[in-house]
């Protein structure tokens, strides 16, 4: 065996234990150990002037090593992104359980104030028969900005209500179905994320095998005909 594959077999053995070590902790790993055998490979190179033939066994050694590092490193942090958003969306999800959405409410003419208060405290009492007393609303507001549809119309924004306690909340939400005649329509309040799964769970079960309780999205399995909860990846 020649002087410079003796050498050759040696450094890979030393690369091949520092990518193990590397390996068993990725979150220690940083640029400079990643970056030692790389210097090492290039003062080999300088010093014992291999062949290039060696050389690129070398470099394709090296190369292989560290892209297996970041590999593992990113295989890791997408999963820790998505453990926090899971996270994040449980969080919002909770603190939106004392909220709902009225829409088709008529909106005041621009420039002109409304309290939006009076306007589902109204709807409330009328349609739904629930009284609830200012001191149960803790704010409420128009969602977003105003939009106009394709023929130039204000489209009617919904008014979002939060409630001082989930009790009246939960009075107004069981008495939603007496508005099924009606131009007007109350929902829960979903995060973005539910939004997209609450979509996904409707086209893929349909309309009528699928609800919504505080947030989460239940739906009723063609083959089992129990409810599972739907948490889509």
């Amino acid at each position: 065996m020649t002087f410079e594959r003796k050498q050759y077999r040696t450094f890979l053995r030393k690369v091949g234990k520092n990518s193990d070590k590397t390996n068993t902790n990725v979150h220690d790993t940083n640029t400079a150990s990643i970056g030692a055998p790389i210097a090492e490979a290039v003062q080999t190179i300088v010093k014992n002037g291999l062949s290039p033939l060696i050389q690129k066994q070398l470099v394709e050694a090296i190369t292989k090593g560290v892209a297996s590092v970041f590999a593992e490193q990113v295989r890791e942090l997408n999963q820790t992104i998505r453990d926090q958003a899971k996270k994040i969306n449980d969080l919002q999800r909770y603190t939106r359980r004392n909220s709902v959405r009225v829409y088709g409410i008529p909106e005041a003419p621009s420039g002109q104030k409304e309290d939006t208060d009076v306007l589902v405290r109204d709807v409330f009492k009328t349609q739904l028969k629930v009284e609830v007393s200012p001191s149960e609303i803790c704010r409420s507001h128009r969602a977003g900005t105003t939009i106009k549809g394709k023929s130039g119309e204000v489209l009617l924004r919904p008014v979002i209500v939060k409630f001082t306690i989930y009790n009246a909340r939960h009075r107004v939400y069981k008495e939603k179905k007496k508005l099924k005649c009606s131009p007007i329509c109350i929902k829960e309040d979903l995060t973005p994320q539910n939004a997209k799964l609450l979509k996904l769970a409707q086209d893929k079960y349909g309309l009528r095998n699928t609800w919504i309780i505080d947030g989460r999205i239940l739906y009723i399995d063609p083959t089992s005909k129990k409810v599972q909860r739907y948490v889509h990846e």
